[in-house]
């Protein structure tokens, strides 16, 4: 399409410069070879400005109509355009080069994933119980494999702020990811329409003390690497081994208790 747009455009260019110099010239007695010569001159400059300066609006225009369209067929980008229209702006805007060059579509998936990424885990803390359940449960799948497979993707998974997102494609087809975008739009929708307040520490020092001494049971000292997780330097691998253990025992508990958990860790 871009290439019809160019084209088109050239065309339009040549044949207004070419009605530009008959009607400059209709009326007066000039030579045939200074006519085309004018009409030819005018022809090209008008097609040459039309390809620099109008070509590239009317392309960009029409990416980002496009770019709307295929990013509000799946769910959670309409949750995005009414509930985060900001992170919306952006991801259309990256969009829109995908649909001007479509090789860049592994980078967008990556700037995609931690975009939403992101405003999930900002609104999880508010997310009803099944939505935030339903999404911990598919994060915890993924971290168990990438923990077994590829620590430091695990922990590019974990904290994509710090080391950039990983390459999910590279683990997880397109059905999986796919799900985890949907979890990941009832997560904002849940925590945006009808927000869940965090519980008080009454209601999950109960439930973090036996968790902590777990914890500190299995992995010792290196359990403190939670505190510092995101400076420079930190044992990456045993992050990630840590940071799964503890979403595992969390998530091992009854579903209230372990929303409630999850709910007092993102306050953290």
């Amino acid at each position: 399409m871009i290439a019809l747009i160019t084209i088109g455009m050239w065309l339009l260019g040549i044949t207004l410069g070419v009605v530009a110099g008959f009607l400059a010239l209709r009326g007066r007695a000039v030579k045939p070879v200074l006519s085309w010569l004018v009409g030819g001159t005018l022809a090209v400059v008008t097609a040459a400005l039309l390809h620099f300066v109008v070509t590239p609006r009317v392309a960009d225009a029409w990416a980002t109509q496009r770019a709307r369209a295929e990013l509000l067929a799946i769910p959670v980008y309409e949750v995005l355009q009414r509930e985060e229209p900001a992170a919306f702006g952006r991801l259309l805007a990256e969009y829109a080069r995908v649909v001007q060059d479509r090789s860049r579509i592994g980078v967008y998936t990556q700037v995609a994933n931690s975009e939403i990424g992101a405003v999930a885990t900002r609104r999880i803390a508010h997310a009803s119980d099944p939505a935030l359940l339903g999404l911990m449960h598919d994060m915890l799948g993924k971290l168990q494999l990438l923990r077994a497979r590829a620590p430091e993707d695990c922990y590019r998974y974990l904290f994509p702020q710090v080391a950039g997102a990983p390459d999910t494609a590279r683990y997880f087809d397109r059905a999986s990811q796919e799900r985890t975008l949907s979890l990941m739009a009832e997560v904002i929708r849940s925590a945006a329409e009808n927000p869940v307040p965090v519980p008080g520490k009454e209601r999950v020092q109960g439930l973090l003390a036996p968790l902590v001494d777990a914890m500190y049971a299995q992995f010792g000292a290196s359990t403190a690497l939670l505190s510092h997780a995101e400076e420079p330097g930190v044992d990456r691998k045993t992050v990630c081994a840590v940071s799964v253990a503890l979403y595992e025992k969390a998530m091992a508990l009854p579903p209230a208790d372990a929303a409630a958990v999850i709910r007092s860790m993102t306050q953290l």
